[in-house]
């Protein structure tokens, strides 16, 4: 689903190496899909949470988001 004109120069990806958190610079990648592979075994019902906040965001057209 991605559009044509989404562009993602991996410099705007950085994965923290003290927080252990991922971050993407919007400015330089628009759109971005990304997996994790688990680090645990997991069994069919568990539970698994996934930690996400963003900063205030603007842009000069509305844009959307999706939770897969």
């Amino acid at each position: 689903m991605r559009p044509p004109e989404a562009t993602c120069d991996e410099s705007g990806l950085f994965v923290d190496p003290f927080t252990q958190t991922f971050e993407i610079s919007t400015d330089l990648c628009d759109y971005v899909t990304v997996r994790q592979p688990s680090l645990v075994a997991l069994d069919p019902g568990d539970v698994v949470s996934i930690h996400a906040f963003h900063y205030e965001m603007s842009a000069p057209r509305p844009a959307s988001h999706s939770w897969v």
